[in-house]
């Protein structure tokens, strides 16, 4: 099971509020403990990915403060003049033609209670925008019933419950918040981002163990020396870096940190192009065998164009 959250990515943070920036700069200050033992750990490697690790829970922080009130906000900008919501009808038709008939378009708040009923850390996230189901979460003891409840607290009637029910019992489905139909660019995003996890899922033990293999490699490659007085006085960077460019910005490399904490992610980034190209090339030339599966991943989890 792998959920991703909305706006994620770095040029998104920086269209944010400054009360938003208020909320980061609140996260940082909870982790004060957390920076001491970071600036006192003597290998600088370790500290680099310490900082990412940090930056990582820094923004579950803020969205946990703040991610209703972020989808309020993208509510209130979406145009409204007649021509411009004919526009939005036909990209949506459009858009859900691309689904395929194990993936399904949820209402966001549906999403939002299933993701908080199954993970109990998860009771202030409100922006969840998809993921893959591999198997019945909900069979927890206790978890059916709480879906259940919630659902009818929403006012759903009993056929409609009953169907979400159902929906969520089911494994091996991708599951997707129907506001995405907003973005075309997310939506496709997040779609073959959740496809290419679906393709992860069904690998036998050898391909995944080549696939880790690679990414071992990468994760483990030595640092690259940088200018510490470009980059927060740090002399090197990690081998594995986000495409965008973190230089002079207070993010250090989200995707990258996920894949640290969850290596099953490294290559769904890797397919939607988070990466720096020597990560993918890397892979090339030094895990074929794991290229070739990445590769094989890539084209039955493109999302076909219209």
């Amino acid at each position: 099971m792998n959920f991703e959250k909305i706006d994620f990515e770095k040029e998104k943070f920086e269209k944010q509020e400054a009360e938003q920036g208020g909320l980061i700069e609140c996260s940082y200050a909870l982790e004060s403990d957390t920076l001491q033992k970071i600036k006192s750990e003597k290998s600088e490697t370790k500290r680099n990915k310490m900082m990412r690790k940090l930056a990582v829970w820094s923004v579950i922080t803020m969205l946990s403060l703040g991610g209703a009130g972020e989808l309020k906000a993208q509510e209130k900008e979406i145009p409204s003049p007649k021509n411009k919501m004919e526009q939005t009808d036909e990209n949506k038709e459009r858009l859900e033609k691309l689904l395929r008939k194990n993936e399904y378009l949820v209402p966001d708040n549906i999403l939002n209670i299933y993701y908080q009923t199954i993970d109990v850390n998860a009771i202030n996230i409100t922006n969840v925008s998809g993921g893959y189901i591999d198997r019945n979460w909900l069979s927890r003891e206790g978890k059916t019933d709480e879906f259940g409840e919630k659902l009818k607290k929403l006012g759903l009637d009993e056929e409609e419950a009953d169907g979400f029910l159902s929906l969520f019992s089911s494994k091996d489905v991708i599951i997707l918040n129907d506001s995405l139909l907003r973005d075309e660019k997310k939506f496709k995003e997040i779609l073959f981002h959740e496809r290419i996890h679906e393709e992860m899922s069904h690998l036998n033990k050898e391909d995944l163990d080549s696939l880790k293999a690679g990414y071992n490699d990468i994760e483990n490659h030595p640092a690259i020396p940088v200018n510490p007085d470009s980059n927060f006085g740090v002399s090197e960077r990690s081998f594995l870096e986000d495409k965008f460019d973190t230089e002079n910005t207070n993010y250090h490399g989200w995707f990258s940190a996920i894949a640290s904490f969850n290596w099953k992610e490294f290559y769904p980034y890797l397919a939607n192009g988070k990466f720096v190209p020597r990560v993918l090339e890397e892979i090339r030339k030094n895990h074929p065998g794991a290229y070739k599966i990445f590769e094989k991943m890539e084209s039955e989890a493109k999302v076909e164009k219209q």
